[in-house]
């Protein structure tokens, strides 16, 4: 009889106790069973790795604990490297996950290098405040359209081993490691979206990532300002994150030279964005490259020069 393929679980934990424990059980409730769980403990403070030690006594989850602190990215790297699976699902230590969700995703990845799946999105007590996330990122399929954005969300991933022969190591200076997997798979044309929310997705004020920034302006400044100055200064946070991304590919041997063009392009274009108050570069990078970039996230962009020109 054919024994289906082990899926590693990669998880990056730091401090994790308050949700990791939800966490655990549905990975471990999953309908798919041949499953190890790693997990690195990033010298967390808490009582994470005594949670840690607690399932690798009754699961056989397999935990290591960092000499000293990385950084998540540096973490993930460090569990992604060490599952022996042929495929790899990311976790975060606070989200929890539908018990199809990796059946689902083996049965959809195909030929592909790497799946991602629509999210819901849960607050902090587990209310669900969104039901489908990102139901709208279908079209993001090549290298360029992941060079001007990251769509994909760690916590929805599966991959092939085989694409860590590509990815790994790491560009050094990553801001998002999730978005940098996406990349590489995009670039040899095997990356898939499955429009399906398999994953309740967590977001809280102690969270690595996730968009908080409007609801602490809401409690600041109520709901008017809140709704112009909260997504301003979320545009601008993803901007400079998108461009430390972009910034860390010069580190990078894997690109040939038509793809550093490009990189270098839409390095430009978020360079305009976060350093010129008048965005004219951007505008005319974001023509070039219209085909990936959407009118409805450039409009601060032609209203700046529109400003500028009427005075």
């Amino acid at each position: 009889m054919h024994k289906p393929p082990l899926v590693s679980i990669a998880l990056a934990a730091y401090n994790g106790e308050k949700y990791l424990k939800e966490q655990l059980e549905s990975i471990y409730g999953q309908s798919y069973s041949n499953l190890e769980v790693i997990v690195f403990d990033d010298c967390s403070s808490d009582n994470t790795v005594n949670i840690l030690e607690e399932y690798r006594q009754t699961k056989g989850l397999k935990y290591f604990v960092n000499d000293t602190n990385l950084g998540y990215v540096k973490n993930f790297e460090k569990a992604i490297g060490s599952c022996q699976g042929e495929y790899i699902a990311l976790a975060d230590q606070d989200d929890i996950w539908l018990e199809n969700k990796i059946e689902t995703l083996l049965k959809n990845i195909g030929d592909n290098l790497l799946i991602h799946s629509d999210t819901s999105l849960m607050d902090a007590s587990g209310n669900i405040t969104k039901l489908r996330w990102k139901n709208e990122i279908q079209s993001h399929k090549t290298f360029d359209d992941f060079l001007f954005s990251n769509v994909v969300t760690g916590c929805s991933v599966l991959m092939k081993k085989e694409l860590l022969k590509r990815a790994l190591p790491f560009a050094e200076g990553l801001a998002y490691h999730d978005w940098y997997l996406a990349l590489c798979a995009a670039r040899e044309s095997k990356i898939c979206y499955l429009n399906l929310p398999l994953t309740l997705y967590r977001q809280h004020d102690t969270q690595d990532t996730g968009v908080l920034t409007r609801g602490r302006f809401k409690a600041l400044f109520g709901n008017k300002i809140n709704r112009f100055m909260g997504k301003e200064i979320d545009r601008l946070k993803a901007a400079k994150k998108h461009l430390q991304n972009l910034e860390a590919l010069r580190h990078s041997n894997i690109f040939d030279a038509g793809e550093k063009k490009r990189i270098h392009d839409a390095k430009e274009y978020y360079r305009s964005y976060t350093k010129a108050f008048v965005h004219w570069k951007m505008f005319f990078i974001g023509c070039k490259y219209r085909k990936n970039i959407h009118f409805k996230k450039n409009y601060f962009c032609i209203k700046n020069i529109l400003y500028d020109i009427i005075g």
